[in-house]
């Protein structure tokens, strides 16, 4: 059976439509949620460390970005900082956003992306998606 890090290979977009939906509803109540909580209860996911993990959320982020929406991944945070991880910034990077290299650049660049999640999926709205 193929498999990409530790996950089935038929198991890794439905996992990823699950965190994706996770994401949107922590959106939906404008809050942020930690690696832990995001994969508590995914059996396929070896944990919050998971070699698969930055890669699911990384898919789910370019797939917001093609939609022109903002980057869910922004909502995930350390539980012992609240911080994201130094990932997101390396893909939001790739993905052609302009963030300076110093500490309140790249928090207000978060800050920012985090704001426009909570704007897009405001509780009892849901943003148009362009694909299934």
């Amino acid at each position: 059976m193929a498999k990409r890090w530790e996950i089935n290979e038929e198991d890794w977009d439905p996992i990823c439509r699950i965190l994706r939906s996770r994401l949107e509803e922590t959106a939906r109540r404008q809050d942020l949620i930690t690696y832990r909580d995001l994969v508590a209860g995914v059996p396929q996911i070896e944990g919050p460390h998971s070699f698969a993990l930055p890669w699911m959320l990384g898919q789910i982020s370019r797939e917001c970005h093609v939609e022109g929406l903002p980057l869910l991944s922004a909502l995930v945070i350390y539980s012992d900082t609240p911080q994201a991880g130094s990932g997101f910034f390396d893909l939001a990077r790739e993905l052609g956003f302009e963030i300076g290299s110093s500490s309140p650049a790249k928090d207000e660049f978060w800050v920012a992306m985090v704001k426009a999640a909570y704007q897009t999926w405001r509780e009892g709205e849901a943003p148009v998606q362009s694909g299934g």
